[in-house]
């Protein structure tokens, strides 16, 4: 999940504007803001995801930002969103949960497994359009507009999950409490020891299959501390990220991959799957 690695609060202290989009584009989120802003329906994190902005950085590489310039996808994290579709190992027979679409890159490796079915949740308008387009010519693709706190309960089980989202501190709990429509989904949240955390433990009852596999956007390394109903593994692959990115300041990334275990029984697990505290070091390679 991308709500740890402290990126808003570095993008805020940065005096670069190269990264920040052009003229055209502020007017263009402003805009989109603004319209959001009447819809009195519109949770919070929607009205902020309707102001994100395709960009490109000082390199001339593709990014997404937010309305006040801070990173939220960069194009040099393709190789590392392949290297994690690849870890679920997707057949033609997986049913494939993704939640995030953002720049597009996990979903052109998924659908190279022509899976039996792949859906997308997405929360972000000028994001959902360009997905709709990508998904126009791809059949097994159904596309889910809104927040996955909102729509996820309904969504039904999976054979793999790959999980991207921004998890914008305080945005993303209140849309759980306030958007999701099942008190036990929201008390599992609450449960947990933060927003990473809680989507696991959300699938591993009520949406991973037996057997099913799940990978995401890791930043910190964490554990599945006392769960007997899953298992993790955890690979290291170098990665260079852009000299203009903000978020991302080391040379390896985590690739995380959790498995349901067969025969585990579903909502009996109490325990969390919990971050570790401290940042990742360079030296702890």
């Amino acid at each position: 999940s991308r709500d740890r690695d402290g990126r808003a609060s570095m993008a805020a202290e940065s005096e670069e504007l190269t990264n920040e989009p052009d003229s055209s584009q502020v007017d263009e989120a402003i805009t989109r803001t603004a319209l959001s802003c009447q819809n009195d329906e519109a949770s919070e994190l929607v009205r902020w995801s309707a102001a994100l902005a395709f960009s490109t950085d000082e390199q001339g590489c593709e990014q997404l930002l937010d309305s006040s310039g801070t990173q939220v996808m960069m194009e040099w994290e393709r190789p590392y969103m392949v290297r994690c579709i690849d870890t679920l190992r997707i057949s033609s027979d997986c049913d494939v949960l993704e939640v995030g679409f953002g720049c597009g890159y996990s979903a052109d490796r998924v659908q190279r497994s022509n899976p039996r079915s792949h859906t997308i949740v997405e929360c972000s308008e000028p994001v959902l359009s360009r997905l709709r387009e990508w998904a126009s010519d791809k059949p097994s693709v159904r596309v889910v507009d809104g927040t996955w706190q909102a729509r996820l309960p309904d969504l039904g089980e999976f054979d793999r999950i790959f999980f991207d989202d921004f998890g914008a501190a305080g945005m993303s709990e209140r849309e759980m409490m306030e958007a999701c429509p099942r008190a036990d989904y929201c008390s599992e949240y609450k449960a947990a020891r933060n927003h990473f955390a809680a989507f696991i433990n959300i699938c591993l009852r009520w949406h991973m299959r037996e057997g099913a596999l799940m990978s995401g956007y890791l930043v910190q390394p964490f554990s599945l501390d006392n769960r007997f109903d899953a298992s993790l593994r955890m690979e290291r692959m170098p990665v260079r990220p852009a000299p203009s990115c903000h978020y991302f300041h080391d040379t390896v990334a985590l690739v995380p991959c959790i498995e349901k275990l067969s025969g585990s029984a579903d909502g009996d697990q109490d325990s969390t799957a919990q971050m570790h505290t401290s940042k990742r070091r360079r030296t702890d390679h």
